[in-house]
């Protein structure tokens, strides 16, 4: 999948401008805060625009340049859920929940060790319940089987994740319904465009190119 097409996607979530007075985040548009606003004009030594007024070009390069790359990863299936949920809940919180479960140093960045934790997860032998066993065992499954296990523990520690929001704060509870449906339609499109089955073969930002692999 071409990677502006993620950043579509996350857009389309999103929405336009909302003020909504539970969303500790304050004030959006595009799903951008005022205050990672504020950091990338900041940074780019442009004048502060206020969040109602962001463009949409410059929304997208702040997903591409703050969100996307550095949450890509050499799995299409993967670099997209990690990059919804850096957007939803922060870059780092989203890649050291993947760092966690490949079981590699939880650092918050995608590096050679990270997407060789990927890499290798799928050539392992795991057994129904995603636990790795020796490759000796005769429970063995497939790779789609393999792919999918990654991808569900993935979507779960974003649902743990989001379950500890509100369990420290019940006032937001009132999201956690948006949040699932938001995961559900990523899994969804994950399906139906077989992303998990599409591998990013060279990593140099000018070079992100997807290849499609057989099941």
């Amino acid at each position: 999948m071409e990677l502006e097409k993620m950043i579509d996607l996350i857009i389309e979530a999103e929405g336009g401008y909302v003020n909504d007075p539970n969303d500790r985040g304050g004030a959006t548009k595009y799903g951008i805060t005022q205050a990672t606003l504020n950091a990338y004009t900041d940074a780019m030594k442009l004048k502060r625009v206020k969040a109602r007024d962001l463009s949409l070009p410059m929304a997208r390069s702040i997903y591409r340049d703050r969100y996307l790359h550095p949450c890509v990863t050499v799995n299409d299936a993967v670099t997209l859920l990690i990059f919804d949920w850096g957007v939803n809940s922060g870059v780092r919180t989203a890649i050291k929940g993947l760092q966690k479960i490949l079981g590699v140093e939880e650092d918050g960045i995608i590096g050679a060790i990270t997407n060789e934790a990927i890499r290798s997860y799928f050539s392992l032998t795991v057994d129904i319940s995603g636990a790795t066993v020796p490759a000796s065992t005769p429970q063995k499954i497939g790779m789609s089987d393999k792919i999918n296990i990654l991808i569900a523990k993935i979507i779960d520690a974003r649902h743990c994740f989001y379950a500890g929001i509100v369990a420290r704060d019940a006032s937001q509870a009132r999201f956690i319904l948006g949040w699932s449906r938001r995961v559900s339609k990523l899994l969804k499109l994950i399906d139906s465009q077989n992303l998990a089955y599409s591998w990013i073969i060279d990593l140099r930002p000018n070079s992100l190119q997807s290849v499609p692999i057989s099941k």
